[in-house]
């Protein structure tokens, strides 16, 4: 009788764990049916409605099956894109808990702590993901971006390297900041060869054109540097692209021309604040004789920037062009310039060649003893 009982209870514990095990299939199916339409979704959405959707499906898909790490990992990716990075950063992690090994969670997770500002976090998250797969293209160049934030010029220049060396699906990005890593660097022929790559690979893109500008600044190839930056005002109307021309005009003598383009970079500044601006075209009536209009450029830059050294320099020039019934001037100018910049000898000069023509001797022979014996 005993016997018979327990035969009876091992088959209802076995019809129990055959019907648990059913029940179990049918909510990974229909998690993964759910799992499907939120990536089939995701695939065309556009809108944040889309996106919301698209988060829904995935939560009700993690709730069937909760242990499924490529379903936090999916809705990480819908949170990301939504700019929802701190959701994000928690998903991913989840995954990562799930499935420590897969690459593509710590790289997710490094992005977000990127997009945070959590850099040190960031870059561990991608030293991971290479440990798990040492030849990611993509982890190196998304490394080689942290480095870039950090200022660390060349180790972020090694692993674009490594990026380009593994075939990197789109090159572009890495020869891109490659060689503004080179131009950091002032190795400006190999900055220069990586920037023309970028600009051969997608012309499209005005930066690439802007940044090769810049390096041409440097080897002093004004005109090169000018055709770069029309590219780029051609392709985006930027205030910057214009102001970048003008100081390529301005180191050509071109100051009419330069003029012109630093005074549509001011109307284009939809701020207002940008201080360069004005000092650039400050500058360029400067060179042309142009002191009432220099003065009246430096005072807005100063405005702007009340604390640059070289805005206040540059006005006690202007002040200085003027001649000797704006003595006075120029003296306050190059005051204010030492306050700003007590380490810089070309203001002490200025300010003790204005006290000698005022005839104030002493303090002339003060600032000038100032002035290092070698400028």
């Amino acid at each position: 009788m005993a016997a018979r009982t327990e035969r009876s209870v091992n088959q209802i514990s076995g019809v129990a764990g055959m019907m648990d095990d059913q029940k179990q299939q049918e909510k990974t199916k229909q998690a993964n049916d759910i799992s499907k339409n939120a990536a089939a979704l995701f695939k065309k959405a556009t809108t944040q409605a889309d996106y919301e959707q698209v988060e829904k499906l995935l939560t009700e898909a993690i709730t069937l099956k909760p242990n499924n790490a490529q379903f936090y990992y999916n809705r990480g990716n819908c949170f990301a894109r939504m700019n929802r990075y701190m959701a994000a950063e928690f998903d991913y992690g989840m995954a990562i808990r799930l499935k420590p090994t897969e690459s593509k969670y710590y790289a997710a997770r490094g992005l977000c702590f990127r997009k945070l500002g959590r850099i040190q976090e960031a870059l561990r998250d991608y030293n991971e993901a290479l440990r798990h797969d040492k030849e990611g293209a993509e982890n190196y160049q998304s490394r080689a971006l942290v480095y870039f934030d950090l200022d660390d010029w060349e180790t972020s220049i090694h692993d674009f390297s490594q990026a380009l060396e593994r075939k990197i699906q789109n090159p572009y990005t890495a020869h891109y900041y490659r060689g503004i890593c080179y131009r950091n660097l002032n190795r400006h022929p190999e900055s220069i060869e990586d920037l023309k790559k970028a600009v051969g690979l997608d012309g499209s893109k005005p930066e690439g054109h802007n940044q090769l500008g810049l390096s041409y600044c440097e080897i002093e190839e004004f005109e090169l540097a000018r055709a770069e930056f029309t590219q780029s005002m051609d392709l985006k109307d930027e205030p910057k692209y214009h102001s970048n021309r003008g100081r390529a005009f301005a180191n050509m003598g071109r100051y009419k021309e330069a003029i012109e383009d630093f005074t549509n970079a001011i109307e284009r500044d939809t701020t207002g604040k940008e201080a360069s601006y004005y000092f650039h075209r400050g500058n360029a009536h400067y060179a042309l004789s142009n002191y009432d209009a220099a003065l009246s450029d430096y005072e807005c830059a100063i405005q702007r920037d009340p604390e640059r050294h070289e805005y206040a320099h540059h006005k006690g020039l202007a002040w200085q062009g003027k001649g000797k019934g704006f003595i006075r001037e120029a003296i306050a100018a190059f005051q204010r310039a030492i306050e700003c910049g007590p380490d810089k000898p070309a203001s002490r000069f200025h300010l003790g060649i204005m006290y000698h023509q005022a005839g104030e001797y002493e303090n002339a022979l003060e600032a000038f003893a100032d002035v290092p014996r070698d400028q």
